[in-house]
């Protein structure tokens, strides 16, 4: 007990979840529009970027862009800061209990998944509230708030519709197993080729976050579409009945939703709006990589010290 009681309060493990949170903040202040017009693509197939764009510009009003982003910036950092803070303690716990300075990539996957896993209880429902925000706004910029949002699903749908996506959200949690373990393997490789190095350098973070990331999201796209259709599924009702298509007014389960998904778009419909996941997710994880190393040095020395005193 005393041995986990020390590790949750270990420099490490509070350094990681800090800098962690920290990064992706700034990553998603500078790639918010990004991750707007690839929601919409996602939830609307017929959409394409250049059509967003030329939308935006016709109101006039570039705010559009970032309507929503008040719920990213609360989900974004609470969703890595519980992530690596949980896996932080976890590698910790396992380096401890086996006596190994390096973990299998099998074990890092399946901790990195659980470490996905436990965040779920606290992200999903801001996850569906920023994702009915960017893709609910009309012709004139109009939408609700992200809090106007969440009383509104509570009050008309009920809590538990938060929860709606838990398969798919289980499934996406592959998705930062596969990049962080990635990313550490490729960060070994990297740091091997020089001796002494204790860090990468700010422009190989970005480099090998950038792999790890796009690898993860090829793989695990179809749950990530399913998931926004799940979400946005108002709008399917909507645009199935201006086809004379009539569909239940709920959406189904994970694998009901993919066999929607397949009947009206066939299977390149699962990877609808991958471009701009793929610059997005790319990005996001290459800007937020490279600047937790250096947030991390920074708070791992303040809390070092101040341990010392």
């Amino acid at each position: 007990m005393e041995e986990i009681l020390t590790v949750l309060r270990s420099p490490e493990a509070l350094s990681s979840a800090v800098s962690a949170a920290t990064a992706d903040a700034v990553s998603i202040l500078l790639l918010f529009p990004v991750d707007s017009i690839k929601l919409k693509m996602q939830a609307d197939s017929s959409l394409s970027a250049t059509e967003i764009i030329k939308e935006v510009l016709e109101t006039g009003d570039l705010k559009i862009m970032y309507k929503g982003i008040e719920g990213k910036l609360i989900q974004g950092p609470q969703q890595k800061m519980q992530y690596f803070y949980a896996y932080s303690i976890m590698t910790q716990l396992y380096k401890s209990k086996t006596g190994s300075s390096i973990i299998p990539t099998s074990t890092a996957l399946l901790l990195g998944y659980l470490s996905a896993l436990q965040s779920l209880s606290v992200s999903l429902p801001l996850e569906v509230c920023t994702t009915r925000v960017v893709c609910s706004a009309d012709k004139t910029g109009k939408r609700a708030s992200f809090f106007a949002t969440f009383k509104d699903i509570v009050m008309n749908e009920g809590f538990f519709t938060f929860y709606r996506t838990m398969y798919a959200s289980a499934l996406i949690c592959v998705n930062p197993a596969v990049t962080y373990a990635a990313f550490e393997r490729l960060k070994v490789i990297v740091m091997k080729r020089t001796q002494g190095k204790k860090a990468l350098t700010t422009f190989e973070a970005f480099i090998v976050g950038a792999i790890a990331k796009a690898f993860a999201t090829i793989l695990t796209f179809p749950a990530i579409r399913t998931r926004v259709i799940q979400n946005t599924w108002s709008k399917q009702v909507e645009k199935a009945r201006k086809n004379g298509i009539d569909i239940p007014k709920s959406p189904g389960g994970f694998v009901e939703t993919v066999s929607y998904i397949v009947r009206q778009e066939g299977y390149k419909g699962l990877y609808s709006g991958l471009t701009p996941a793929l610059i997005k997710g790319v990005s996001n994880a290459a800007i937020m990589l490279a600047l937790k190393e250096r947030i991390y040095e920074v708070v791992n020395r303040m809390l070092l010290r101040k341990k010392q005193m």
